[in-house]
């Protein structure tokens, strides 16, 4: 079972070709518990539990991830041999912190990319229309 939690639709990056409706939601604390009941409640109980998070750029709700991952976590029918959990992210957004949490929760980490620096600059650019190849690269090293 794959699940998904867009936990915003709010991004730094002015891709021209996404096809995330940007907005300023968020998805609220209550929802997430909502879902997570409902994810835990209609996965067999022999299924692999894989929870992705996404958005827009999920880590601008790094705080609101951080606790949603705590309800996960803590849930009663939570089995951490059949549950695991990864991030999407557009890579521009990352620090010492993000890091060590995404290492101690073993969380998947996906950057998404589109490839060398002239490819990425020319579709994957910051609100201001600077490229964000060199901040995904330093992120990647």
């Amino acid at each position: 079972m794959k699940c998904v939690l867009c936990i915003t639709q709010k991004c730094n990056l002015g891709c021209d070709y996404c096809y995330i409706g940007k907005k300023q939601s968020t998805m609220s604390l209550d929802v997430a518990r909502k879902s997570i009941d409902f994810i835990f409640e209609r996965t067999p109980p022999d299924d692999i539990l894989d929870i992705g998070f996404f958005g827009g750029e999920p880590l601008l709700e790094f705080e609101s991830m951080k606790a949603i991952i705590g309800m996960i976590e803590s849930h009663p029918k939570h089995d951490a041999s059949r549950v695991s959990m990864s991030l999407v992210t557009n890579g521009t957004i990352f620090s010492d912190e993000i890091a060590e949490f995404v290492n101690e929760h073993g969380i998947e980490f996906g950057i998404s990319c589109d490839g060398p620096p002239a490819v990425q600059d020319r579709f994957r650019l910051f609100c201001d229309g600077k490229g964000s190849s060199a901040t995904v690269e330093e992120t990647i090293r």
